[in-house]
């Protein structure tokens, strides 16, 4: 049964991947694109990302389907492999997976890839700039680069506004809670898949504040029977920018700048640290957070993600007081519990009040842990 909120996005994927449909010409972005453009030029981050819609040619049909393209030099040095590789692999490993079995809908999917040539390809003029102000910069990580090959991938497009925006605009308390809820739902599909995303503070999750015209109820199941009940209506949570992600056990990361271990809580923190420390966040959540989860030493301790565990030249996490104590380190799965208590709804007693049409219509709206508890 396609789903109501990533069905056209798994539609794409599953076409792609059996060579039914294809993008028009990912080599030759501009075309038939209302192209807004941003360019990246910093260390370690070097994109050019365009937003607006690609054609989507299935059969007979064509449409246009809005998109972010992404596109980046690709390394010289045989045998290396830059952040937007990894970003690539960590989609096809698991990523895609999230969408496609149906256990979050809050990742951009990514819809296609294709390497090109910077001397034949038709690629946007904005891409030339981006060059020359790497050639500028005369560093060791543009000398590193083959500014004659590129890497683009094209995204699904969010349109929304990331999480500190989205905050400044004083949004209801329950639409915030939905923001945290989805966030630390996906960071245990996360966990549960062995996944981390490494750079997951407020810039690199989008909220969509007027998604839905009307209230929309997303279960989020955590077992067989036991499931969340959210409105997502004024607040639909996606989560992009997977280059310094890493799969500690089969995929390592040179650039996400943290240990490769299996240390779920990174991203726990980033995203809760940085909550509490936003004004503008709501005042009754982060007292809960304090209560239940997170002392007010530590929220204050650690306000940006590499904050956690900084570096030294053996790779090991120094000094030992930067990192939490074991009191206060949880699991995404415990702080969701603890923060949603009371929230939870039975499967069967759902399906006792409800019609078969409205069960079929029930389970669109439904998503499932990897490994449900």
């Amino acid at each position: 049964m396609k789903n109501a909120l990533t069905g056209d996005q798994v539609g794409i994927i599953l076409a792609v991947r059996a060579g039914r449909a294809n993008f028009d010409s990912p080599c030759q972005p501009e075309r038939g694109m209302s192209v807004q453009t941003r360019i990246f030029a910093q260390t370690k981050s070097d994109a050019l990302v365009l937003l607006g819609s690609m054609q989507f040619n299935e059969g007979k049909s064509s449409r246009a389907v809005p998109v972010a393209i992404k596109i980046t030099f690709l390394p010289k040095r045989k045998g290396a492999v830059s952040g937007s590789q990894i970003e690539l692999k960590i989609y096809e490993r698991e990523v895609q997976n999230l969408l496609l079995n149906q256990n979050t809908p809050n990742v951009v999917a990514l819809y296609a890839a294709s390497v090109c040539s910077y001397g034949t390809a038709r690629l946007p003029a904005a891409l030339s700039k981006l060059k020359a102000k790497l050639l500028a910069r005369k560093d060791a990580d543009t000398a590193s680069l083959d500014l004659q090959r590129v890497q683009v991938l094209v995204m699904e497009r969010a349109l929304g506004v990331n999480v500190e925006k989205y905050l400044q605009g004083r949004p209801p308390e329950a639409d915030v809670r939905a923001v945290l809820f989805q966030v630390l739902y996906t960071l245990v599909c996360f966990q549960q898949v062995g996944l981390r995303h490494n750079d997951l503070h407020f810039g690199n999750i989008l909220v969509e504040a007027h998604k839905f015209s009307a209230p929309t109820y997303v279960n989020y199941f955590v077992s067989e029977d036991a499931f969340y009940r959210i409105n997502v209506a004024g607040a639909f949570v996606k989560i992009f920018d997977f280059e310094r992600a890493s799969l500690p056990t089969t995929l390592q990361n040179p650039s996400s700048g943290v240990p490769n271990t299996a240390n779920y809580k990174y991203d726990l923190f980033s995203f809760l640290s940085r909550l509490m420390d936003v004004p503008a966040a709501p005042s009754a959540l982060k007292r809960q957070l304090r209560e239940c989860c997170m002392s007010s030493a530590f929220a204050r301790r650690y306000a940006f993600s590499f904050s956690l565990c900084r570096l030294n030249a053996k790779n090991q996490c120094v000094p030992g007081d930067m990192r939490p104590s074991d009191a206060e380190l949880n699991t995404p799965l415990q702080f969701l519990t603890k923060l949603f208590a009371g929230q939870l709804h039975s499967l069967k007693e759902e399906s006792k009040r409800r019609s078969a049409k409205d069960r079929r219509e029930f389970f669109r709206h439904s998503y499932f842990l990897p490994k449900l508890l």
